[in-house]
């Protein structure tokens, strides 16, 4: 194990190779990929789920 090089796969991964090969183009190409995905996460599922717990779930005190 001492010489062996672990990679994983996926966005994260294209952006640290991208970064470490100064690939800026990739690199600014992933980061606006990512940030698309983290923002329709947020607006179709997120924003969802927290207005069903705050009219299910009520702290009163």
């Amino acid at each position: 194990m001492k010489d062996q090089t672990l990679q994983t796969i996926g966005l994260g991964a294209q952006i640290d190779a991208a970064t470490d090969s100064g690939r800026f183009a990739m690199l600014l190409l992933a980061t606006i990929l990512i940030s698309l995905m983290v923002v329709t996460m947020n607006r179709l599922v997120w924003r969802k789920l927290y207005r069903l717990a705050e009219t299910r779930f009520k702290l009163e005190g």
